[in-house]
């Protein structure tokens, strides 16, 4: 199929051109690269195949990237996050670009309620991943503290770490 559009290209926009050079000057840009979230590698996979460069359009619009995704204590693992053990570990990003993600945590903690009833809740993260973050191979570790109140304090490991060493110089 892209040997088809490159030889249909040759000779209207690249004359002069064989089919070597054309096929090493191409860049196949698409939104199936095998990412979390993403239905498939069908793009990535047809690029490779055909001998050409491949992007993910993210990169190459260079564009943050908005990411949901609801964990709870029997569903710990989604996408790029993991909760275990009173952390939140976000891997590696592979996206190439800024990160905004929101993580729903599903009956959560529990609260009292006026009536004297306990009733379990959910609570929302939004956390900001750059495009280069890096924390001891994740892009970043969240420790969850629970206070003596009762409430939930979120600790980035990232931050805390980068507010030290900022600290130290």
């Amino acid at each position: 199929m892209i040997d088809d559009i490159l030889m249909k290209c040759k000779d209207t926009v690249m004359r002069g051109m064989n089919f070597s050079q054309l096929k090493g000057c191409s860049l196949m840009v698409g939104d199936a690269s095998g990412l979390p979230g993403q239905f498939s590698d069908s793009d990535k996979v047809c690029a490779y195949n055909s001998g050409i460069d491949y992007m993910d359009i993210t990169t190459f619009l260079d564009k943050d990237l908005d990411l949901e995704y609801v964990l709870s204590k029997e569903h710990t693992s989604e996408g790029i996050v993991i909760l275990n053990n009173g952390y939140i570990y976000i891997l590696e990003n592979p996206y190439g670009v800024g990160l905004n993600i929101k993580i729903t945590l599903k009956d959560f903690y529990k609260i009292e309620t006026d009536d004297g009833k306990t009733a379990t809740v959910d609570d929302v993260l939004n956390i900001r991943i750059d495009k280069d973050q890096s924390f001891n191979s994740y892009s970043d570790i969240i420790k969850i503290e629970t206070l003596e109140d009762g409430s939930i304090k979120y600790i980035s490991l990232y931050h805390e770490s980068k507010e030290s060493s900022d600290s130290l110089s």
